[in-house]
């Protein structure tokens, strides 16, 4: 069973999908963590986001958050192309212990 689906297909349902569990909800971009080359064609960027509280499709409601997205750009000549990301979502409580920040609140 081949699990191909055409391009413009899977773009159709994603758009969909997206544009109706976000409508409305607000979004901003908090910073721009990296960006880096990762060879002649491929540029890779690490971006962090401020979403608004949802709800998908189950109708569950998912609370505000920062989230951490890592885009991967292909070089055109028309200019980058998006051709891949991935989004996570931040949990508050484990950065705090994050080792790059220096050491953990004491109570």
């Amino acid at each position: 069973m081949s699990v191909y689906r055409p391009v413009n297909r899977v773009f159709g349902v994603h758009a969909l999908y997206l544009n109706t569990m976000f409508k409305g909800v607000p979004m901003s971009l908090k910073s721009i963590e990296s960006v880096r080359s990762a060879g002649p064609h491929v540029v890779i960027a690490v971006v962090r986001w401020s979403v608004g509280q949802f709800s998908p499709p189950d109708g569950s409601i998912v609370p505000a958050s920062d989230d951490r997205m890592t885009l991967v750009f292909r070089r055109s000549q028309a200019g980058l192309v998006l051709v891949h990301g991935a989004n996570v979502q931040i949990n508050a409580i484990a950065e705090q212990f994050d080792p790059s920040k220096g050491p953990p609140p004491t109570r």
